[in-house]
């Protein structure tokens, strides 16, 4: 983009700043030209753009141009700048088009995105970060996303065991690691990575601060407020099929939680069940081997709890201190 329009300012840095241009009610709902608009405009095609009247001055009103006369206002800075791109701007002061854009050098950051969750920034600039991210269920707090982190809290390194040894010697060390399901960076963004119990043990935290792993009572006072083990099911998984194979049985998502099944991962590498099932980590010890789980099926309304090998990768959420 910044090659256009150094192109576009040396072939017409002849061209008068006022040529082509003809001044409309500034109350008129035009839409305030970007770098954007202008890569793809005919250079005949007439645009709108915020325009500086009197240099030196705060006055400012809308007028029209052709797509000829566009490079010569970019050079002399009289119009309302775009600097990444995206469409929104810091802010117009003819009061018409897209603006409020909190981060003017980072296209994925502007009014018109969605928040991403956990990755501390105000994405759709509303002045909150991470907003959307998090559910009351009862008098629990919970994320709405499984954790999908490769450090720990104190910024180590998680090791990521992509290969089946890989995974194998990571159980056998007892020491953390994830993956993501088939070792498929697509699923990160979904169903978040897997982890083994030794990654959800660490003294490092993989919880961020004010948060931590749910302990296996914590997940049955869950399961308790939404009706007990036996409907919890239901009434915690995401509805549909989109993620969920069918039938995805008795699933409402009345409570919000929108479970998701990101499958699991064996203490022997293998994978298995994405689309069917849905496991995540306690943070509850049961035996010297074996860690304390919650599961959810696309076949049931029903929602487990089950001892399972620490060196098995599965889902992991958080909930508030």
């Amino acid at each position: 983009m910044r090659n256009i329009i150094v192109l576009l300012w040396a072939i017409f840095f002849f061209v008068s700043c006022q040529k082509n241009a003809e001044p409309i009610n500034s109350s008129d709902n035009k839409e305030l030209v970007t770098t954007t608009m202008a890569s793809t405009s005919s250079k005949s095609e007439k645009i709108s753009i915020c325009h500086k009247t009197i240099p030196g001055t705060n006055q400012w009103v809308t007028i029209e141009i052709s797509f000829n006369g566009l490079a010569d206002h970019l050079l002399h800075g009289d119009i309302v700048p775009d600097a990444d791109g995206d469409g929104y701007t810091k802010e117009n002061p003819c009061g018409n088009g897209s603006q409020n854009d909190c981060d003017d050098n980072n296209a994925a950051i502007n009014i018109g995105v969605t928040e991403i969750c956990d990755n501390g920034i105000d994405d759709n600039c509303n002045g909150q970060v991470d907003e959307y991210c998090t559910v009351t269920i009862c008098n629990q707090v919970w994320k709405l996303n499984n954790v999908n982190v490769s450090k720990y809290r104190n910024g180590d390194d998680i090791p990521q065991a992509s290969t089946n040894q890989e995974w194998i010697d990571a159980g056998t060390n007892q020491t953390g690691a994830w993956c993501y399901f088939e070792n498929n960076t697509a699923n990160g963004p979904v169903y978040g990575k897997l982890y083994n119990w030794y990654a959800v043990n660490d003294s490092r935290g993989l919880a961020p601060s004010g948060w931590h792993i749910p302990s296996d009572a914590e997940w049955t006072t869950l399961y308790d407020c939404v009706g007990g083990a036996s409907v919890a099911g239901g009434k915690l998984k995401e509805t549909g099929t989109i993620h969920w194979n069918i039938p995805n049985a008795g699933a409402t998502n009345s409570s919000g939680f929108t479970g998701l099944p990101g499958g699991l991962r064996n203490f022997d590498g293998t994978f298995f069940y994405i689309g069917n099932f849905g496991v995540w980590w306690s943070g509850s010890e049961g035996s010297a081997a074996l860690a304390w789980s919650r599961g959810m099926y696309h076949i049931s309304a029903d929602a487990g709890r089950s001892l399972r090998p620490k060196a098995n990768g599965f889902s992991v959420r958080c909930i508030r201190d």
